[in-house]
């Protein structure tokens, strides 16, 4: 059999004919292999990160929004430590929001963060407009005490923080805990969790814009109602 293979490579040399190794088809077929699966494992992420997007726009308030995040992050990052910090613009502060009653969440409710006047993380990340991490910091000294009270709640080694912009707008702060050993993956995912927390952003941008106007249409119909029960009183009080 190696005396007839050889013949068969010497024959074809002679004829200019390039004969592949077999071992070396075999390890590319088995690189093509990988590749494809590869390929269908981003697909298949690609196309639930497609999907959460769109239930994020069709959530129907704030809490379902802030729910569905919750649950993307989960399956398409495989983190399972989140806390949200949503800004409010009235009193410059960022407030711990109780989206599912979890003990997590329920932690965090009545926390809230002075946007001004602290020098955390939090802040940092929203200042910045780009994520920041605990690991980051040199010492414990680069954290403050609501750095490490939120450090010790998510039971990790640390936290990273993604920004929460909508239309240059400030919505608020996503904050993820993370051990150390992951920290490379999640650095490595860090565009697109970026943008999944921007997406969160600008659905709950969309969500106060609604709710606003709302509220404007209630107010409007509600002085409409007054300005006409007035006239009616007035003309009962003054008949012609």
């Amino acid at each position: 059999m190696a005396q007839s293979d050889s013949k068969f490579r010497q024959v074809a040399l002679s004829l200019s004919i390039a004969i592949e190794d077999v071992k070396d088809k075999e390890a590319v077929l088995l690189s093509n292999k990988k590749a494809q699966d590869d390929l269908a494992i981003k697909v298949r992420e690609r196309s639930l990160l497609q999907g959460t997007l769109q239930n994020l726009l069709n959530a129907k308030d704030i809490n379902s929004i802030l729910n569905v995040a919750r649950h993307g992050l989960q399956i398409l990052f495989d983190i399972k430590r989140i806390l949200f910090f949503l800004y409010d613009k009235s009193e410059n502060l960022l407030v711990g929001i109780d989206a599912d009653s979890s003990s997590l969440d329920s932690a965090i409710k009545e926390l809230s963060i002075p946007v001004q006047k602290n020098k955390g993380i939090l802040v940092e990340s929203l200042g910045l407009m780009m994520p920041v991490n605990s690991f980051s910091k040199t010492s414990k000294d680069g954290l403050t005490i609501i750095d490490e009270q939120i450090i010790r709640l998510l039971n990790r080694d640390g936290i990273v923080c993604f920004p929460m912009v909508a239309k240059k707008n400030y919505v608020g702060v996503m904050v993820i805990g993370v051990d150390k050993a992951r920290l490379p993956a999640v650095e490595e995912n860090s565009n697109l969790l970026s943008m999944f927390a921007n997406y969160s952003a600008l659905a709950i941008h969309a969500e106060n814009i609604h709710q606003a106007q709302s509220k404007l249409i209630i107010s409007e119909r509600l002085a409409a109602s007054t300005a006409i029960a007035r006239k009616v009183a007035h003309e009962v009080n003054n008949p012609l």
